[in-house]
């Protein structure tokens, strides 16, 4: 075909009459031209002043490190146009690239206007913005309004191979399947077979279980709090807390990070290394869908897999936040509102979805399939937004479950613990000595523990009695045998005696652990009793005198007075007040069913 018109084709004017042309005078041609040019820069010049703004109205925009990038790209191309205000100032973007929980406590410390805070905050999740909003300071620079410029869920990563022996992708796409975050413990939680022999994996070893810090990572951050509130209730029950605390207990400490980018970049190297490095170096850890697709688009030897659990699908939205504060003016907040509708154009949008995000309606991009570790479409519908109560307590409690510990745990041995829980035929005694044994079971090797036994006159005119000193439970003593061994053998030997030398018993307890202060560990005594403070009139402290005692301790030495009280002889206003003062947690239950569980809570739920 030759311009259009097949070759062997005649044209159809063949023998006809061309068309006669007009003939312009030379003159009118050069006429026109002219008055076209100039017609012609009129309009370009008329157009140029319309587009051309004047001065400039600049933002600060803090945005995480997974969007700042794709940001500043967009506000590139922005800023080309020369966008303006409704007053013809010049609108131009700053992105400065911030971890999502620096600015959350920034904010939550008041941050000074003369140290250049931001005029929008793109954290990755709301949760960081309710983790700020707790604080007074904070929450009023926090918008309601918080449209989010783009989506990705909180998976479980696992190697596509370790994925596929649990019948990924069929496990991620069918509801019934009911994978959930406690699947990982359910699955992998038993210590007696921790492993992947039980697949016919025995090369793969045993389950090792990674994660980031809650306190400074979105995935970890999320991944806990639908643990600690699998049903969206808004509240953590006592299974919710056994299932974090059995989570805590599978986490690979080598294999703990303060970010999910720094646990990816470990990974990559095993990688590098090989095939069977890779494997063998992480089983199972939460990650953001969007960390998944980029990892994967490398080519790793060993691809992740993205495992959607059907309950607690928290996103991180990564909401556009224009603060309410002091320095974002009208005008400041027009340029914020112009640059959103630029970010959430279909160009922007199309931008993210390349790189892994979802859209602001979880739209999936072209590549998310199967060969990048991912679903296109998903199942499980989006939690409600996380209250700020929420996210701290979520944090607290993973940081209680973590940190070390220096404890000292006193054993209330009055004769009131031979009595029997009602319709059980079991002695408080028995259970009191399940609680605790139980507790100290799960300490860490490296937790310094003490115990002591309390009633009246047990050592001379003390009404407490020490078992077992503090200090760390892999210590190997005189005996050959660890402090752990000591402190299970002196629980199993405890005998019911006498009264309750509550208070006096408390005042010295608190005073040993103060002595024995360790930093950046939890410095706590803990309390477990069926009964009121009984000295049977011989000497002893008041509770104002021990409430006095604990107001004039040194600040820069918290020490927590935890109790655990059961029955029905126990103050449990008085043993709150204890707790209060000492900024410490009072727990209590009238028959005792629930000891074991809530003294296992009292001990890994404070924080200092």
């Amino acid at each position: 075909m030759a311009y259009g018109s097949p070759a062997n084709v005649r044209s159809h004017r063949r023998g006809g009459r061309r068309p006669r042309r007009r003939r312009f005078a030379p003159w009118l041609s050069g006429t026109l031209v002219t008055v076209l040019l100039a017609g012609g820069l009129v309009f370009a010049y008329t157009q140029l002043l319309a587009h051309t703004c004047s001065g400039e109205q600049s933002i600060r925009i803090a945005a995480s490190p997974s969007t700042a990038s794709l940001l500043t790209s967009v506000a590139r191309g922005w800023h080309a146009g020369e966008p303006a205000t409704e007053e013809g100032t010049c609108a131009r973007v700053q992105i400065e690239s911030m971890h999502s929980h620096e600015v959350a406590d920034r904010l939550a410390d008041g941050w000074d206007a003369a140290a250049n805070p931001p005029h929008v905050w793109v954290p990755t999740s709301t949760a960081w913005a309710q983790k700020a909003a707790a604080s007074d300071l904070a929450e009023p620079l926090i918008p309601d309004l918080r449209p989010s410029i783009a989506r990705t869920p909180t998976v479980i990563a696992m190697p596509q191979p370790m994925a596929e022996a649990l019948n990924w992708p069929d496990t991620q796409l069918d509801p019934d399947a009911d994978v959930r975050w406690e699947s990982l413990v359910e699955d992998f939680g038993d210590v007696d077979d921790p492993g992947w022999a039980r697949f016919g994996r025995e090369e793969w070893g045993a389950f090792r279980f990674g994660m980031s810090d809650p306190a400074r990572d979105t995935a970890g951050l999320l991944a806990l709090t639908a643990i600690l509130d699998a049903d969206d209730s808004g509240d953590t029950s006592q299974e919710e807390l056994e299932n974090a605390f059995r989570l805590q207990q599978l986490l690979d400490a080598d294999r703990y990070f303060d970010t999910s980018e720094q646990l990816f970049g470990r990974l990559r190297d095993a990688d590098r290394e090989g095939e069977e490095e890779a494997l063998n170096y992480v089983s199972a850890f939460p990650a953001l869908e969007q960390e998944v697709f980029a990892y994967n688009r490398d080519n790793p030897r060993v691809p992740l897999a993205a495992v959607y659990p059907v309950n607690g699908n928290i996103e991180a939205d990564h909401p556009y936040l224009v603060l309410n504060a002091d320095w974002v003016t009208p005008a400041s907040q027009e340029v914020a509102e112009l640059f959103l509708a630029e970010v959430r154009a279909d160009h922007a949008q199309a931008l993210l979805r390349e790189e892994g995000f979802r859209g602001t309606n979880r739209e999936p991009g072209e590549d998310f399939d199967h060969e990048y570790g991912l679903v296109p479409e998903l199942v499980a519908l989006p939690r409600a937004v996380l209250v700020p109560d929420a996210v701290t307590l979520t944090i607290d409690r993973w940081t209680a479950l973590t940190q070390s510990m220096n404890v000292l745990i006193v054993f209330d041995v009055s004769g009131s613990m031979l009595w029997e829980i009602p319709g059980t035929g079991i002695a408080r005694m028995d259970q009191a000595i399940e609680a605790a044994t139980a507790t100290v079971e799960l300490f860490d090797d490296t937790d310094q523990v003490g115990f002591w036994e309390f009633a009246t006159a047990l050592d001379g005119d003390l009404d407490y009695r020490q078992l077992v000193p503090i200090g760390p439970l892999d210590d190997v003593m005189g005996d050959n045998r660890t402090r752990r061994e000591h402190i299970l053998d002196a629980v199993a030997g405890l005998v019911p005696l006498t009264d309750t030398g509550l208070y006096n018993t408390i005042h010295a307890a608190y005073d040993t652990v103060l002595d024995n202060y360790q930093e950046d560990a939890t410095n706590m005594v803990v309390v477990l009793t069926d009964g009121e403070d009984d000295t049977a009139g011989r000497p002893g402290i008041s509770l104002e005198e021990l409430l006095t005692h604990f107001e004039e301790a040194p600040d820069d030495r918290p020490v927590h007075v935890v109790s655990v009280a059961f029955g029905e002889e126990p103050d449990f206003e008085i043993m709150q007040q204890i707790a209060d003062a000492t900024g410490g947690s009072a727990y209590y239950s009238v028959d005792g069913f629930d000891l074991v569980d809530l003294f296992r809570t009292a001990v890994f739920s404070t924080i200092s």
